[in-house]
């Protein structure tokens, strides 16, 4: 967000209090605490009437209300610049730079060659700063689908609750915060599974609540017993990740001094394995993990692991991979080894697989949002790139939660449709299974309204069929869908597309017709085609071609004496 550091921010508060921070800092030994306890002596002292009268709070606020107001600024520019995905803009600004320097030619030859280092440094500078704003979007990106038990923070701004875990957090402040357990619009059972964000030194919303003076600190301790002790509870039940500062804080330092007290030899050892230290790092170059020596209170010290980061991408991945099969556990098969040749080779012998596969899975697809009452909006494409060729189906269905991905989806003559007056057409259970009729890889992204997003993936590995999670690409992570389902196959050796030009007849998708409120997408490098629609018609017969007609079938539970002649021969 490209907030001041601690110093950075004492820095920035003495100018506006008009003093000399170089001797401040001087005078208190660079201790941070006593530098700001010494800023809010500044802060009231050279204070206008205005703003010490003004909210009538007394002689903290005005220290307190600068740092809100430096954050409060750092996060609305943080928000104008997140679109970095349309670059179009960027890219045209370069552009003209390199034009620019197209016309230098005129000039001679020693100021030419000046000229063109100087609109050359310009461009390299502005390509690495957008290069940097990508990478630590893509690396927010991926914070956001972590899904932590708890965040404890010693920050101030509202990054996490306002951005990151936007709409995701229930937030604490201070000691106060914890009396909210015990109203009314608080549930202990947190249903909707948000994360519990403390935040301990307090928060910008409530500036009178930061903490940031010798004075706050050593009254800290002393009022937020209660909070220790939660804290403690959450140390000691779960892995813990501290990340960007070196636990330099004296009020963490404190509660990792009291569990290591407490603490039996085996209980230090299992306690100390689940602590990570992330560092950050100016440079890549200087990307490493290894182990880091905490100094504690009372002359105490402990040794942890610490992996020093410049980007914390990886960190992320690695957390959501963990968190991701430990929420959901292991995914399996409940199928005999040779199902594929018992049950479903035998079913299609006599088909084209390709086709069998586009039909049993556009059809799941269509059945999806049938479940869930919408028009079908289904995308199907047939990909080519360096890993083989493609089959991807996405609908905008109903979606699977975990129950029904291990009891339905992968559990081989159980379907979800058995018993259903929906209309649904699939009925046997094995559709998903067919794709290995067409490849041995398959990927699943499925997310169900109101649930996290789910995705694996299904393959053969050493002649065994398998099923493990995946990890979910950003492509699908699309927050206007609420439902929807994407299934990609990568096609077996003899499969290829071979840049066929009826790619329809590839799919068996020629004659294929949907009804008038759905629609169905086929799309092949940059060719694109719709799929016919019936006909808003009341007549019985609609003929589409030459060798396609269709009969409307509204009639057949009617009774024999209402029907006209025609209508009772095609009954017949």
């Amino acid at each position: 967000m490209k907030t001041p550091s601690w110093k950075e921010l004492l820095e920035e508060i003495a100018k506006k209090a008009s003093c000399d921070y170089k001797e401040i800092e001087k005078v208190c030994n660079e201790e941070y605490e006593k530098i700001a306890q010494e800023l809010e002596y500044y802060c009231f002292r050279n204070a206008d009437d205005e703003t010490f009268e003004g909210n009538g709070k007394g002689h903290r606020h005005i220290l307190r209300d600068y740092v809100a107001n430096i954050l409060d600024k750092c996060k609305e520019e943080y928000k104008e610049k997140i679109p970095l995905g349309k670059s179009d803009i960027f890219n045209e600004e370069i552009n003209n730079q390199l034009e620019k320097i197209g016309n230098l030619s005129s000039l001679d030859k020693i100021t030419e060659i000046q000229n063109y280092a100087v609109e050359y440094d310009g461009i390299a500078k502005k390509v690495k700063s957008y290069s940097d704003d990508l990478k630590n979007l893509r690396e927010i990106t991926e914070l956001c689908k972590i899904s932590p038990k708890a965040i404890i923070t010693t920050n101030y701004d509202t990054l996490l609750e306002d951005i990151i875990f936007e709409n995701r957090c229930y937030r604490r402040i201070g000691q106060e915060s914890f009396s909210d357990c015990y109203s009314e619009d608080y549930d202990l059972s947190n249903p909707e599974g948000k994360i519990d964000l403390y935040k301990i030194h307090g928060c910008i919303t409530k500036p009178d609540s930061i903490i940031i003076t010798k004075e706050d600190y050593d009254n800290f301790f002393q009022k937020s017993k209660y909070l220790y002790s939660k804290i403690l509870t959450l140390f000691w039940e779960y892995p813990v990740n501290f990340i960007g500062y070196s636990i330099s804080d004296r009020n963490i330092r404190d509660i990792l001094t009291v569990m290591i007290e407490i603490m039996t030899e085996e209980q230090k050892e299992n306690f100390l394995r689940n602590i990570w230290i992330v560092d950050f790092v100016e440079h890549e170059e200087d990307e490493c993990g290894t182990d880091k020596e905490i100094e504690l209170s009372k002359g105490r010290k402990i040794k942890v692991s610490c992996f020093r980061l410049k980007y914390y991408l990886k960190l992320y991945e690695a957390i959501n991979g963990v968190v991701l099969s430990q929420s959901f556990g292991d995914l399996n098969f409940t199928i005999s080894e040779n199902v594929i040749e018992l049950l479903i080779e035998p079913l299609y012998q006599q088909q084209n697989k390709l086709k069998v596969v586009v039909r049993e899975l556009l059809q799941n697809a269509l059945d999806a949002c049938k479940k869930k009452g919408v028009n079908a909006k289904i995308n199907i494409k047939l990909l080519e790139n360096k890993t083989g060729d493609w089959l991807e189906i996405k609908d905008n269905g109903i979606g699977m939660d975990l129950q029904e991905i291990k009891e339905n989806l992968l559990t081989v003559g159980k379907s979800s449709k058995e018993g259903s007056c929906e209309g649904l057409v699939g009925k046997y259970g094995i559709g998903i299974l067919s794709i290995f009729l067409i490849g041995e890889y398959a990927e699943i992204y499925t997310k169900k309204e109101g649930n996290a997003l789910l995705s694996f993936k299904i393959y053969i590995q050493a002649g065994k069929k398998q099923v493990n999670w995946l990890r979910a690409e950003d492509n699908f992570l699309e927050k206007d869908d609420i439902s929807y389902t994407v299934v990609k196959i990568r096609l077996k050796s003899g499969l290829e597309i071979k840049n066929k030009e009826n790619y329809m007849e590839l799919l068996g998708l020629e004659s294929y017709i949907t009804k008038k409120e759905n629609t169905i997408i086929v799309n092949y490098m940059d060719k694109q085609c719709e799929i016919p629609k019936l006909k808003n018609t009341s007549e019985w017969l609609e003929q589409l071609s030459e060798k396609v007609k269709i009969y409307k079938l509204e009639y057949k539970n009617n009774d024999e004496e209402k029907l006209e002649d025609a209508e009772k021969k095609l009954k017949k």
